[in-house]
Order: C-alpha cells, then sequence, then structure tokens
C-alpha cells in the first residue's frame, strides 16, 4: 500500500543555477563574422552571482571557451574549457564576483561571447589583485644591414608566403665558411625567426645548434669547427631555409653518439589546415600509415602553424578518444600516445579538422582475438557463436528474448577484449527505418561505452566488447532475440510468449522541448496493470522511465517533455508488462529534428523546476543511502516557481529489476520561491535488492484532465537492502 505525506516548507535561500550556451553547428565556418545566434548561442549571456554556465558543442569540430581576449596577455586566467570535442560539454567555475567576462574560441578567434554577471558591473574583493597594464613597448625598426653579419634575415622574410630566393629570406641562403669560423646571422625583419640545424622534416632538428628566438634587430653567433655543410631553416617561418658550407661541405665530424629515435614518429605537416578536405599519404599526417609492434607508443610533432589533434577513432563514431586522445597540440609541440598493447588496427582523426585521418597498424593489424576463434552453442537454441577472447574464458551463452539480449558468462585472468560473431537470426539491433543500430552492452550491469562493431554481413554481425579484469558477465541487448527453445530447456515457453503491446506517439516528429505523447494498447491486460515505459536516445541514454497503468479498455498514455539540449536523432520506446504469467513487450521510436529548443507547448517554460529529488527521513532533514525492504521509505521533492501556480507532482520509484515499487503524487497550489515536499513508499517485503530509480515529474494537472509537462525528469538512486 502506497501512503503519502505532505509537508511544504517556504525557503528563503536561493539555489545556483547552471545557464546553457550553444556552440551552433557550422560555427566554425563563419569566415571571420559572427552573428548573435550563429557561433555562441547565445552571444550574450545574464546569469546571477553564483550561477555556473555550460557550453555544449553541436559543432562537427572542436571548439574552446576561453576567457579574455585573442589580444590579452591573460586569456584563460578566469575560466579555460581546454578543447571541446563534438557533442561534449564544459561547465565554467561559479561566477562569484559580479562583472562582465569576454570569452573566445582559442581555435577560431573571431568567435567571441560574453557573461554578464549580477549588473555587470564590477564589485571589488580584497582578494583578487589584477596585475598591472601591460603596456607594449614602441614597435622597433632595425636597420636592414648590419655590417658585422655575415648573413641577414631579410626584411619582410615572414611575408614572402612559403617561397624564397636566394635573398628574400636568409640572405645569402648559402653562405661558405672556413672550418673554425664565426658565423653571425642578423634580424632585419619585424619579427622574431629563428636559425635551427636540420630541415623541418627531420627528428633531429636543432640538435647541432638552435639560436632559439632571435628578436628584431637581434643576433646570433656560432664558430663551426667540424668541416660539413648544415641545413637550417627558422622554426617559426619553416620555408624559410638555408645552407652552411663550411670547409668545401666534406664532413670531417667526429663520430657521433648513435641516435635512437622513439618507436614511431608522425609529423603533422605544416599546411595540414589548408589541404581543405583531402589529405595525401603526407600532406596531413606524414605517414598517414604507422606500423609498429605490441608495446609501442606513437608520438606526433606538429609542425604546422595551428593547433591539431590526434583522436582514436573516426568523425562519425561514438566512441572517438576512448584509446586514445592528445587534445589540441600546439603548433611545435608533440603528443606521446600510451602504449598499444592489443594487436589491432587503430583509425584516428584530428577534430579541428576531421579530414585528416590516419591509421595505427599494431602487429599485423588483425586483433589477436580473431586469430584463435572458438565455438559455443547457446543455451536454450539451436545456434552457436563464433568468439575470441583475450585474457579469459567464456563459460556460456543464454539466450533471453524477455529482455532481447545475450548473457555472456566469462572467467578473465586480466583486463581484455571479447570479439563474438552473432547471426542475425539469432540476435539483432534495428532502427524503425530497418537500419542496423547500435547493440547496447553491459558489463556486470554497468553501460559499457566502448564496445563497437567491427564488421557487418548480411547474415551477421561481429562486436568487440573490452573489459576489465574480474567482469563476469556480458550482456549483450539488441532489438530481437530468437524465442526458440530447445528441448532440453526446463523453461516454460507459455510464460516466455512475448505478447505484444502497441505502442504509438502522437506525431513521427518533434523539436527539443517538446512534449511527446505516448500510448500504449494491449487485449490481454487487466484494468490498473502497471505498464512501464522507457525512453532512451540514440546513445542509449535514457530520456525517461516511467510507469503507468492500463484502464479498463487496455490503454494507457503517458506523456514526457523533452530536455531544451536534446540531441537530433532517432529515440526507442520501449514498454513493458507481466499480466498473467505473460510477458508483454512492445515497441516504436520517433525522431528530434533540431537542436535548439523551440518550444510548441508554452507552459514546458512555465517558471516552475524541479530542484532536487532525494531520498530521506521522515523529515526530509537528512539523506539516506538506501531503504529497507518492508519498512517506509521518505522521498523529498524541492520544486521552484516564478509565480503562484497549481501543479501535480508524481514520484515512481522504480526497483533494479525495473519492477515499480509504487506511484505517489500531490496536487499542490505553488507559491513564489521554494517548496518541499516529502512523499512516503512502503517498500514490499519481497522487493529486489540492489540500486532503485527516484523519478520525479511536474505537470499542470492529470493528463486525463488535458495536463501537460511542466518540467523534464528529474531523477536519483537509492539501495534497497
Amino acid at each position: 500500500m502506497l501512503s503519502l505525506s505532505l509537508v511544504i516548507l517556504a525557503t528563503p535561500h536561493a539555489y545556483a543555477a547552471n545557464a546553457q550556451v550553444t556552440i551552433s553547428s557550422g560555427a566554425s565556418n563563419t569566415g571571420g563574422t559572427c552573428s548573435p545566434t550563429s557561433c555562441f548561442n547565445p552571444q550574450t549571456m545574464n546569469i546571477n552571482v553564483g550561477d555556473t554556465v555550460t557550453w555544449t558543442n553541436y559543432d562537427t569540430v572542436g571548439h574552446t571557451a576561453t576567457s579574455g581576449n585573442p589580444s590579452d596577455n591573460q586569456t584563460g586566467t578566469v575560466f579555460d574549457s581546454s578543447l571541446i570535442a563534438a557533442s561534449r560539454t564544459y561547465t565554467s567555475p561559479a561566477f562569484n564576483i559580479a562583472g562582465t567576462y569576454n570569452y573566445f574560441c582559442a581555435v577560431h578567434p573571431w568567435m567571441t561571447g560574453q557573461i554578464i554577471v549580477g549588473s555587470g558591473a564590477s564589485q571589488p574583493t580584497p582578494q583578487y589583485n589584477p596585475p598591472p597594464q601591460y603596456t607594449p613597448p614602441p614597435q622597433y625598426t632595425p636597420p636592414t644591414q648590419n655590417p658585422n653579419a655575415d648573413i641577414t634575415i631579410s626584411r619582410g622574410a615572414s611575408n614572402t608566403g612559403g617561397s624564397c630566393s636566394a635573398t628574400s629570406c636568409f640572405n645569402p641562403n648559402v653562405y661558405s665558411a672556413n672550418v673554425g669560423q664565426s658565423v653571425t646571422w642578423y634580424n632585419a625583419d619585424t619579427v622574431g625567426h629563428t636559425v635551427t640545424s636540420g630541415n623541418p622534416s627531420d627528428n633531429r632538428t636543432g640538435t647541432i645548434f638552435d639560436s632559439s628566438l632571435i628578436r628584431s634587430g637581434g643576433s646570433y653567433g656560432l664558430v663551426f669547427n667540424y668541416a660539413g655543410t648544415y641545413n637550417y631553416f627558422c622554426q617559426v617561418h619553416p620555408w624559410m631555409t638555408g645552407e652552411i658550407i663550411v670547409g668545401g661541405g666534406a664532413s670531417q665530424l667526429p663520430p657521433q653518439p648513435q641516435y635512437t629515435p622513439p618507436p614511431n614518429n608522425v609529423i603533422i605537416s605544416s599546411g595540414a589546415s589548408n589541404t581543405k578536405g583531402t589529405c595525401t599519404a603526407t600532406s596531413c599526417f606524414n605517414p598517414q600509415d604507422v606500423y609498429i609492434n605490441i608495446g609501442n607508443t606513437v608520438t606526433w610533432t606538429n609542425y604546422d602553424t595551428v593547433g591539431h589533434t590526434a583522436t582514436s577513432g573516426r568523425p562519425s563514431d561514438p566512441q572517438t578518444g576512448t584509446i586514445f586522445d592528445s587534445s589540441l597540440i600546439s603548433a611545435g609541440r608533440s603528443y606521446t600516445s600510451p602504449p598499444f598493447n592489443v594487436q589491432g588496427t587503430y583509425n584516428y582523426f584530428c577534430q579541428v579538422h576531421p579530414w585528416m585521418t590516419g591509421e595505427i597498424i599494431v602487429g599485423n593489424g588483425v586483433s589477436q582475438s580473431s586469430q584463435l576463434p572458438s565455438t559455443i552453442p547457446v543455451d536454450g537454441t539451436s545456434y552457436s557463436i563464433t568468439y575470441a577472447i583475450t585474457n579469459g574464458n567464456v563459460l556460456d551463452i543464454k539466450a533471453n528474448p524477455q529482455s532481447k539480449s545475450l548473457t555472456v558468462s566469462i572467467q578473465t585472468t586480466g583486463d581484455g577484449l571479447l570479439t563474438i560473431t552473432m547471426p542475425r537470426a539469432l540476435i539483432d539491433a534495428k532502427k524503425s527505418d530497418g537500419t542496423d543500430d547500435q547493440f547496447v552492452v553491459l558489463n556486470d550491469g554497468q553501460l559499457n561505452s566502448q564496445s563497437y562493431v567491427t564488421s557487418t554481413t548480411g547474415t551477421d554481425r561481429t562486436l568487440s566488447v573490452p573489459f576489465k579484469a574480474g567482469t563476469q558477465q556480458i550482456e549483450i541487448v539488441g532489438t530481437f532475440v530468437v524465442g526458440e527453445f530447445s528441448s532440453s530447456s526446463q523453461s516454460n515457453p507459455s510464460t516466455q510468449t512475448p505478447y505484444s503491446i502497441n505502442v504509438q506517439t502522437d506525431k513521427s516528429s518533434y523539436n527539443s522541448g517538446d512534449t511527446v505523447t505516448i500510448t500504449a494498447y494491449s487485449p490481454n491486460v487487466s484494468a490498473g496493470q502497471n505498464v512501464a515505459i522507457l525512453v532512451t536516445d540514440q546513445l542509449s541514454n535514457v530520456v525517461a522511465s516511467r510507469t503507468t497503468q492500463f484502464n479498463g479498455q487496455g490503454y494507457a498514455t503517458l506523456q514526457i517533455g523533452l530536455p531544451s539540449n536534446s540531441q537530433a536523432g532517432t529515440y526507442q520506446i520501449t514498454a513493458s508488462a507481466s499480466s498473467n504469467g505473460n510477458y508483454l513487450t512492445g515497441s516504436a521510436s520517433f525522431t528530434t529534428t533540431s537542436n535548439i529548443y523551440t518550444p510548441s507547448t508554452p507552459s514546458i517554460t512555465s517558471g516552475v523546476s524541479i530542484v532536487s529529488v532525494q531520498p530521506t527521513n521522515q523529515l526530509g532533514n537528512n539523506v539516506v543511502t538506501s531503504y529497507s525492504k518492508g519498512t517506509t521509505g521518505f522521498v523529498k521533492v524541492v520544486v521552484s516557481s516564478t509565480s503562484s501556480q497549481s501543479a501535480l507532482i508524481t514520484v515512481n520509484l522504480v526497483g533494479s529489476d525495473g519492477t515499480s515499487l509504487g506511484v505517489g503524487s500531490i496536487k499542490t497550489s505553488l507559491g513564489t520561491g521554494t517548496s518541499e515536499m516529502v512523499i512516503s513508499f512502503y517498500i514490499p517485503a519481497g522487493a529486489t535488492v540492489g540500486t532503485a530509480n527516484i523519478y520525479a515529474d511536474m505537470y499542470s494537472d492529470w493528463i486525463t484532465n488535458g495536463g501537460t509537462p511542466l518540467t523534464t525528469e528529474s531523477s536519483s538512486t537509492v539501495g534497497i537492502q
């Protein structure tokens, strides 16, 4: 029996808020000019003191949110996101001082924005001592000649555009000297340059000599004690090259110690960012394909003039960066990967310029696990599965048509990889349009976001599942599992037949922030029978998990509000119920077509919000971590309202096995400010031990009375013991 107690307490204190800024799709292609929404949306954000700001990147390339302006010498001192990859987010520290904070994208510096905290007028605090104002020195223009110099770095050398004559960069660009002679370079240009031995593509640049930066009007000298030909270049402008021929050019250098380079090096080529979407084997990553041994690392060095990344995966993969991710490699900097301890082929790309791609081939490029295939029958079916596993053994595989999954029991000896080839006739994952969907993979009940499909044919699909030492069970969930059981099965087929639930939505496509009305129908249920509704996005993230009831005609209706930052894509709806010993299931899908919140339901912006949902004691003044079976549990819901209005608040407690333990609700009148409600549940003695989910929603009224969602769903967890 579900009981309900209500305590409404007006609380005077305010809760810090989190403001949302979208990095717009196509922001990197705005060409240096941004409107109020085309780069950062909104470009100017007003918040209160103590609030935070979250940036979400809806563009296809990486961006940053860096405090200051591109011309400041204090950029990033207040906040700096580093590179925000596509579809990722960054949340700032709390803005505890009123004022106006400018920020920009360090990768695309024309993208600028502003955070106005409070009134925007700065409130000085004794803890903050800004640095003294920086006043740059007046521009110095050196003379074009220095009679004491042997080689002049010519005026305008930095503007030669990648092509140098015999005198336009280093003058002369070929210089002859005697053994023991000192050679002096003089910088007559208005910007800094270097004189660095080697060539831009060498991995030994600067090992013989390196001037560091020679400022405008400065000089650098060096004595050449050995005959030979010495190539050199400017690291800042690498097309500027020169040559010193000492003693006729025949090398008389003493023996040098053997140079052992790192296992493998990749050069990010000069001009890679200007290849405009097409790369050769050397023009972007050089080499584009790298062959290494198991246990080796790879080092990327950026010879381009802009930042790049080396990020595992491909731009279209949902698991980019899970094996390695360099973050932004600035010009002249390097990044070294972790060791590649598993044989195979690893794709990677640059998040800033995603057409730049490469491959790391470890060993012979074939996954170790695929070299030792084994076959095992699937319990309860006539099918067998081919698999390979590193650092472990497969004990058995069971099919579960109720949960549409395969359960693989394993015994591990360390971290490893399970590669499993599954016949489509046994298990498959499909979208509503019939195209392949992703499998959901759970390692010991926890979502495994690193699993990936390695090959697909018309008859089967191969899935690779990384696991940690100690993992005992891997569950692979699709949209279909064969319901065929062998005669040796002890299960009663009549209790496992998936009776149909017809699931429909009021529309096939929605915008972010819209309300979705879901209707489930089954003639095989009685009035009051519970039905669980699960809504997941295209990455299998849970958007809503609710329990409602069928009426006397076999219909159940539920409404959910899509979050305002919903990703565009296909969303899946799964309905399940148990009636008279039969398992009932059904599914449907819908799409969202916009990442920008354009609500078609005005009540979603009604000025109310669920601040928090917490399991507590009876008085609501102490958070608890678990409920005991056969006792009463309490949930405190804190809501906020900007005006007086009526609201229906519901709380649904769902056990770890997906069973609803009770639904509580209260209709109340909200005042301005915050209110607290404590709702009590009786925890059944037969509840499943584990982690339960608490889901809270707020409506204007019952759906049957025309009510609509006022907020998106909030949730919390609690243990059942």
